[in-house]
């Protein structure tokens, strides 16, 4: 039995025309996929760094700031936890809700600390002082873990380089 070379032709171009139409189909499926991961990525870094702002800006507040002032960074905390919800995953989430946790028991502290002074500015004891120095070193360790855990998810490697909170270089 033999083929007729225009039939062999014919299914050889054919052959090599589905070849290349499902190539190019699987090279833009591929690259579709990494242009998704690469916008994941990029939201989620935008995402997990507005929440680690508005948690600095949580524990930089003071006593002699007004009660509105405490309810924008909650509110502005709130809302960049719920992005970082919504883009994922569970792991940062959580170690975002643990973070957030400690940021508002600070922030209650300062305010229950306001309220005791009658609303007014005061220079605060010793105990308030280390009252609310705990609870800003109890906030150290939930951000170290939200940072670690966002660095692995965005598949940031190398060294950390550790915050100086409160230290001066020398």
């Amino acid at each position: 039995m033999t083929i007729d070379p225009l039939a062999s032709l014919l299914i050889g171009a054919f052959g090599a025309a589905v070849l290349t139409v499902g190539g190019g189909l699987f090279g833009a499926w591929i690259q579709s996929r990494r242009e998704h991961a690469r916008w994941l990525r990029e939201e989620r870094l935008g995402a997990y760094e507005s929440f680690l702002i508005s948690a600095e800006s949580m524990l930089a507040y003071r006593a002699d700031q007004s009660a509105q002032r405490a309810d924008d960074l909650m509110n502005t905390m709130h809302a960049s936890a719920a992005t970082a919800r919504l883009l994922g995953p569970d792991s940062v989430f959580a170690a975002i809700v643990a973070h957030e946790q400690s940021c508002q028991d600070l922030l209650y502290a300062t305010l229950q600390i306001t309220v005791e002074h009658g609303g007014r500015s005061a220079l605060l004891t010793d105990a308030e002082r280390e009252r609310l120095s705990a609870l800003r070193s109890k906030s150290l360790p939930t951000r170290r873990a939200l940072v670690e855990e966002a660095r692995h998810v965005l598949g940031i490697s190398g060294k950390r380089v550790e915050p100086r909170i409160g230290k001066r270089p020398s």
